[in-house]
């Protein structure tokens, strides 16, 4: 929900989008590990962070990006706690991608022939961001809405606020500059949550309790309209563009300039276990 070619163009900053759809904080923060592991250090660090990623996660952390270096010391300590047998089998052909998710053999073997023919998604990435093909707004939100028509409560996980903790910590200690952020929310959606301010309490305390700047967008106009939106949680291209600018023009206001900066993201799809 952040393109990056939006924030350069007004910034002229170097921006990379370094979200993956569906990973949890703790992915994130093994990916900042692997990104200084190997990479300069960027100036700058749009972390989000929203209430329902402190929930536990019933998925999120992707033992598969981490199989392309497993064969040095970073690789094996990102995957030792998390799945050992991959660490195990890693010198067995996709068996440790199996030990993932099975379903990604298939996948791999898709992938290897898109790479081969020249296809494939990746191709038409600019600078880590692919353009939604979403637009419609998905009613499955109504179904959820209708099925809590007194709304839900979320439950934290000790666990997610403390990889947040340690994710603020690592960036501070490195020096990078961090600033951690909500993107718009469908406000019906956000209704829904009835311990919503508690949790965001929560966020704001522990941004607060590391000097880090905690940006959210609750009340822009962007979230009082479905046509911004493909589902409740997420914008559509039209509100991607609209909230890229405004947080390049954030980032102007507040005199973020220079060098390389990039943005982690945990894209959680909605269903209905978290709802």
């Amino acid at each position: 929900m952040m393109d990056p070619s939006i924030v350069e163009k007004k910034t002229n900053l170097s921006c990379y989008d370094f979200g993956l759809n569906g990973n949890n904080i703790e992915h994130q923060l093994a990916m900042l590990k692997l990104w200084l592991h190997y990479s300069p250090k960027p100036k700058y660090v749009f972390l989000e962070a929203t209430p329902e990623y402190l929930a536990t996660p019933k998925r999120g952390y992707y033992d598969f990006s981490f199989v392309p270096f497993l064969d040095e010391v970073i690789g094996q300590s990102l995957l030792k706690d998390k799945n050992q047998k991959i660490v195990d089998t890693r010198y067995i052909p996709l068996l440790k991608y199996a030990h993932y998710n099975s379903i990604l053999v298939p996948e791999a073997m898709v992938g290897l022939g898109l790479w081969l023919s020249g296809g494939g998604r990746e191709w038409q990435a600019q600078n880590g961001y692919i353009r939604t093909p979403y637009t419609k707004f998905d009613h499955t939100f109504d179904e959820i809405k209708s099925h809590n028509p007194k709304g839900y409560a979320l439950k934290v996980s000790g666990k997610q606020l403390q990889a947040y903790r340690e994710f603020i910590n690592l960036a501070k200690s490195e020096g990078i500059e961090l600033i951690v952020y909500e993107a718009p929310l469908l406000k019906e959606y956000t209704d829904l949550h009835t311990n919503r301010s508690q949790l965001l309490s929560k966020l704001d305390a522990l941004c607060q309790e590391a000097n880090v700047p905690y940006w959210k967008f609750d009340d822009h106009p962007i979230a009082q309209s479905r046509a911004y939106f493909f589902n409740a949680n997420h914008l559509n291209q039209a509100g991607t563009e609209l909230f890229s600018n405004l947080l390049a023009n954030r980032m102007l206001e507040c005199g973020l300039t220079e060098k390389t900066s990039f943005a982690f993201r945990n894209n959680q799809k909605e269903t209905t276990e978290i709802h």
